[in-house]
């Protein structure tokens, strides 16, 4: 059964505060209608104010979900069900554990079901362990546009809303607002930035699925990569890094990140006063990773540590300012700086020593 836009809106606009399921797709029963409903109730449990009108409505149904689609793993006679967005042709994104079997190897047996009901074959072409996303290949999708891309929120407060299946046969939205942004998710000396929180959580389902904004426009997709800071929200990745993601994928089966190879600790006033530096800002050496690039270059490791407001902080070793002419006043800056460059670039790494400016040549490893 297929219901008029109008009438979808109005759907969406009936249950505004938790998720609101809509009518089955392809005009099939759903024989998972009861465990959905139990869904509905745990995200309506979680007791998260969402925000929502008529703009906010509108724009996902008409530009925002016709890119979503429903994707279903067949292993050892269980099937397992999640959320997609088409992000280029052929390349749909969807959850990495969707799609990961025990061992981490990509999964067979995948479908891709349309909004219009039509089924496809779905090809695994890689995971990226870091961001929780992974890249689909899936050909002759007949009515799923590719997903209408934006910025994604800066500004707390942002209406938004999450779009996704509850199971094969039912897409669902949960409208909400942006509530945390520019996080970052680390692992092994690698990072991706920009990531944001919001109250539009749909539940395990909904990893995959897009973040729209009041223009169904996506800015991000959703990701169990990184925890949620608080219950009932969801994590998405920016809808530009995604693109970026799937496309390596596509074209390699991974994702190539530039590698620096350094711990470091965030510089505060506090701290550097009590470590008499000659810089208030920039983040402090804490440990050269062995054999990684930084390992090769001339860099002052810590000679001892400090206790600064209970807290052990390395002390005698360089301060990072700054990489070629991006300046460094924290962590997160580095993370970012690092991000937006490629493994095999050669960079300008700005530290102070002591109380002379010094800076070294590094050419940045892969990850």
């Amino acid at each position: 059964m297929h219901l008029p836009r109008t009438a979808l809106v109005a759907t969406f606009l009936a249950g505004a505060a938790s998720v609101v399921a809509l009518p089955g797709c392809g005009g099939d029963a759903d024989p998972k209608r009861a465990a959905d409903s139990k869904a509905d109730d745990t995200s309506r449990a979680a007791g998260v104010p969402g925000a929502t009108g008529g703009a906010l409505a509108e724009g996902a149904v008409k530009r925002g979900l016709p890119s979503v689609v429903a994707v279903s793993v067949n292993s050892g006679g269980i099937t397992r069900t999640g959320s997609g967005t088409l992000i280029a042709e052929g390349t749909i994104v969807t959850d990495a554990k969707l799609v990961t079997t025990a061992s981490g190897a990509p999964a067979a047996g995948v479908t891709v079901r349309e909004g219009n009901g039509e089924e496809h074959a779905g090809v695994v072409d890689g995971i990226d362990k870091l961001t929780g996303l992974a890249a689909l290949r899936a050909r002759d999708l007949t009515a799923v546009p590719i997903a209408i891309a934006s910025v994604a929120p800066v500004v707390l407060g942002q209406e938004v809303a999450g779009l996704g299946f509850l199971s094969a046969r039912r897409p669902a939205m949960r409208p909400g607002a942006v509530v945390t942004t520019d996080r970052a998710v680390r692992a092994d000396g690698i990072a991706e930035v920009g990531l944001f929180e919001a109250t539009a959580a749909l539940g395990a389902q909904g990893f995959g699925g897009p973040v729209v904004d009041a223009r169904g426009r996506v800015v991000g997709i959703t990701t169990k990569a990184l925890a949620s800071m608080i219950p009932g929200t969801v994590v998405a990745l920016p809808v530009g890094s995604a693109k970026r993601i799937a496309k390596s994928l596509t074209a390699r089966g991974r994702v190539p990140r530039a590698y620096l190879g350094v711990e470091t600790v965030g510089l505060t006033p506090t701290r550097a006063a009590e470590l008499r530096l000659k810089t208030a800002s920039g983040v402090l050496l804490r440990s050269v990773v062995p054999g990684s690039p930084a390992a090769f270059v001339a860099l002052k490791k810590p000679t001892s540590t400090v206790t600064i407001g209970g807290r052990e902080i390395p002390a005698g070793g360089d301060v990072i300012v700054g990489i070629d002419k991006t300046r460094i006043d924290e962590p997160e800056d580095l993370d970012r700086a690092l991000a937006n460059r490629a493994p095999g670039r050669r960079i300008a790494l700005k530290i102070i020593r002591g109380d002379r400016a010094v800076t070294v040549k590094v050419t940045l490893g892969e990850r």
